[in-house]
């Protein structure tokens, strides 16, 4: 069994009113914010089950799926990457139906390792609105 398949059947389990079907299998997402400057940060996702690219200002990363599941009345994808300035990183695409349609949000945090071996939360971006389009 794959990954992903193990994860859908985990969000079956978890809300059955959800069906395997109904978790995306890839999507690529858009997120332009402006600060009021006028600078426009863009954050790109082109994600599937073989992996995720992720678009920063840096540049292009790579990243692994870490987890799917349902969220909510949609979905949540989370994608760890290795930043290269600020280190281990997440990044989580939220869908949620808002205001009578489906809405998109991407942000992501950035994480210091302890010495213990787990992490703690260094930095964080914003949550703002994406125009994706995501594959069921």
């Amino acid at each position: 069994m794959t990954r992903a398949a193990a994860l859908a059947l985990c969000a079956v389990a978890t809300f059955p009113g959800m069906a395997a079907a109904d978790l995306p299998t890839a999507g690529t997402c858009v997120r332009n914010v402006t600060s009021a400057t006028g600078y426009v940060e863009r954050t790109t996702l082109a994600w599937s089950d073989q992996g995720a690219v992720i678009g920063l200002t840096i540049g292009e990363v790579e990243g692994r799926l870490h987890g799917l599941r349902a969220h909510d009345e949609g979905f949540k994808l989370s994608v760890l990457f290795e930043h290269e300035y600020l280190g281990p990183s997440e990044m989580v695409l939220f869908s949620v139906f808002l205001r009578g349609k489906q809405r998109y949000r991407i942000g992501w945090i950035s994480y210091d390792e302890l010495e213990g071996g787990g992490r703690a939360v260094a930095t964080m971006n914003a949550f703002a609105d994406a125009d994706c389009e995501i594959t069921f």
